[in-house]
């Protein structure tokens, strides 16, 4: 676990860590100062003749001699007070500086995970559950900061003010520290091998809970329209609670057992007292002698206490997050061999002047015994009109998604102008324009949805407008109160069916793209706003390459040539007039 620890720790910014370092050990320095100080401030108070006589330095007054003993001894305080202070701010400090570089890993690992996922194939993601990567993204990264980052920082700052106290205690009484680690050394060995394998079992638990329960959530929320009126509501509630119920239980268990090393060390520490006291009794010893060592085996206690438990509490928590670390070391390897976490500026439009060529291009989804599309050949010329249609399951979408480089294909190739679609996915992405039939909106303003993606400096507002009426939405638009300001709400719930494809619709000529494709684009549109809204089209498309797939076809009648797709083959070519006698279901879909 700890390589892998490191590895998440080398995708941050190592040179904070080191400063994180650096403060620890130079306010652990300052505790075993404080110490010390302490166990000086004692001897002063239970033998103020000797008590001022220090290792080297020797006696204080001796270096005072113009000051009177109650002088120096308020010199001697203040100067006490004002590094107790400096100690303090310097705390402060160090957990400022440690906190803000444990956050800005979280987040630096977060946005990599985020933007890698969002660069992967999209094949990749359809194999992957969404509730996953989000939990991945958030909650598990989450974790990694407070149950990993913190305590490994905590580990070792803890260790560094731990040995150098010890020091302290060692050179003021070797046998008490002795004493002292005797009963709280086996404490801390079998608390740390009787609990850490629970915590990793309750880490697994709680991590995959997560999951479970923020997929039981997406999709009650993502389908409540179903949800509603087939009368589920109680079956996903009581799955969300189940789910919620063992990630509660895996939770309330480690915090449980996260507070036992607190209260024995607190029992120990007390025993040491004890035992130390009662064999100063039994020797003979002078209580009086005793109480400089008690009183900095108290002190000590009060910082040491905490110090061993953070310890503790640190090499358990790290077993706890031993699930989510092995999750987010396993994207991040692989995002990061596949090169997507890598900046890059958006590319620009692949040069488009001659024709898409499809030669020879078959299809298999994994673990499909069967390919969605055999052997396909042809050419879309620049400017042309292209219908796709067949039956359903006939390899359509399928052969979109290849079309606009969301697939790459099992065999044969595509090439624009002659260059190979998978080496320009991108670039030839910049040239579309895609209207698909499940629109896709932000819950956001109207001009935000249709630039999409754009931040608010770089949205062309007179474009905007533009592609609004080439839409058909610009007399709505205007009897919206605030315009192209008014938000859509969720999904776009607050618009209808054929408003929502009409956004997506001006989305898509925003950015004035050489190829437009309508993937049932219009199949929410009624028929007269269809045909004024195709009618446009064919107006813009003198210049532009046009490929609709569709249900209705009123909307491909016109196109310079129709492709039949059935079985995953193209079957047939032709105008509308040319096919209707070989494929029958034209004329039978035909309104």
């Amino acid at each position: 676990m700890f390589s892998k620890v490191r590895y998440l720790l080398a995708l941050t910014r190592l040179s904070r860590w080191v400063i994180v370092v650096v403060l620890s050990l130079i306010v652990s320095g300052l505790e075993a100062i404080g110490a010390a100080l302490v166990l000086f401030l004692l001897r002063m108070i239970s033998d103020p003749e000797n008590g001022m006589t220090l290792p080297v330095i020797g006696d204080l007054r001796s270096l005072g001699s113009e000051m009177s003993d109650r002088t120096l001894t308020l010199v001697i305080l203040g100067s006490i007070g004002l590094f107790f202070l400096i100690r303090a701010l310097a705390k402060i400090l160090q957990t400022y500086v440690q906190q803000r570089v444990i956050q800005q890993a979280g987040l630096r690992l977060s946005t990599k995970l985020v933007e890698g996922y969002l660069r992967m194939p999209y094949v990749w993601q359809l194999k992957r559950n969404s509730a996953e990567l989000i939990r991945n993204a958030h909650q598990a990264v989450n974790r990694l900061v407070t149950q990993v980052f913190q305590p490994s920082v905590s580990l070792v700052s803890q260790s560094m003010l731990l040995l150098m106290l010890l020091a302290v205690l060692i050179l003021a009484s070797p046998l008490a520290t002795a004493l002292a680690i005797a009963i709280i050394g086996p404490t801390v060995y079998l608390l740390t091998k009787s609990v850490q394998p629970s915590m990793k079992r309750l880490g697994r638990v709680a991590h995959v809970t997560v999951r479970n329960y923020f997929a039981v959530l997406q999709e009650s929320l993502t389908g409540i329209r179903d949800v509603k009126l087939l009368g589920r509501i109680r079956y996903f509630a009581r799955r969300f609670s189940s789910e919620r119920a063992a990630y509660a239980k895996a939770n309330y268990l480690q915090r449980t057992m996260a507070q036992v090393p607190s209260v024995l060390m607190e029992f120990s520490l007390l025993l040491f007292i004890l035992v130390f006291f009662a064999m100063t009794v039994t020797r003979g010893g002078s209580v009086t002698d005793a109480l400089p060592v008690l009183g900095l085996f108290a002190y000590a206690g009060l910082r040491l206490q905490p110090s061993l438990q953070t310890i503790i509490q640190a090499v358990t928590n790290l077993k706890f997050a031993s699930a989510p670390v092995d999750d987010l070391y396993a994207d991040l390897t692989e995002l990061e061999s596949s090169g997507t976490t890598k900046h890059s500026k958006s590319p620009d439009p692949l040069p488009f002047e001659q024709e898409i060529r499809i030669d020879s291009v078959s299809f298999t989804y994994d673990g499909s015994p069967e390919a969605a599309l055999t052997g396909v050949n042809l050419s879309i010329a620049r400017g042309e009109s292209v219908g796709i249609c067949g039956p359903t399951g006939g390899g359509k979408s399928t052969f979109v998604d290849l079309l606009v480089g969301l697939l790459q294909p099992t065999s044969g190739e595509i090439r624009i102008d002659g260059a190979q679609l998978t080496d320009s996915t991108e670039a030839w992405q910049a040239n579309l324009g895609v209207v698909s039939q499940i629109v896709f909106l932000l819950d956001d303003t109207l001009r935000r949805n249709v630039a999409f993606g754009m931040p608010d400096d770089g949205i062309n507002d007179a474009r905007v407008r533009e592609v609004i009426a080439l839409a058909q939405l610009a007399d709505f638009v205007d009897s919206l109160p605030d315009g192209l300001e008014t938000r859509i709400g969720e999904r776009g719930t607050r618009l209808s069916g054929g408003q929502r494809q009409r956004v997506a619709i001006a989305r898509a000529l925003y950015r004035d793209p050489a190829v437009l494709i309508f993937d049932e684009g219009t199949s929410a549109l009624d028929s007269i706003t269809e045909a004024e809204l195709i009618g446009t089209l064919e107006r813009l498309s003198s210049d532009r390459t046009v490929i609709t797939i569709a249900h209705r076809l009123t909307t491909i009648k016109n196109a310079d040539r129709i492709v039949v797709i059935e079985g995953g083959k193209i079957t047939g070519m032709g105008t509308f007039a040319e096919l209707a006698r070989k494929h029958p279901f034209l004329l039978e879909a035909n309104p």
